[in-house]
């Protein structure tokens, strides 16, 4: 019986990313209609592209990133390893 069940989740799970892959509207196979550029798009760019700044997400990922290394660094676990994290997070460990 738990073998029959993990089979029909299992087929449940990998039938449902094969559906939620294909974007609304649009039908298996189909290729999407070409993008007509915009009137203010046909003058050539001819100032360098700016750097796009780290996005908030990429910078809250590398701190979250360091400070996890610094807890396992200290072989922290636990509730210990929690408030570390917190207060890393946030600033106010200096290591």
């Amino acid at each position: 019986m738990k073998l029959l069940s993990a089979l029909a989740l299992t087929t449940l799970l990998g039938t449902s990313a094969a559906f939620a892959a294909q974007p609304a509207g649009t039908a298996p196979g189909a290729t999407p209609p070409p993008s007509t550029p915009s009137a203010s798009s046909s003058a050539p760019d001819t100032a360098a592209p700016a750097k796009a700044a780290p996005s908030k997400s990429t910078k809250t990922s590398k701190v979250a990133s360091a400070c996890m290394k610094q807890a396992n660094n200290k072989h922290l676990k636990g509730a210990d390893r929690k408030s570390f994290m917190k207060d890393c997070k946030a600033g106010k460990s200096t290591g």
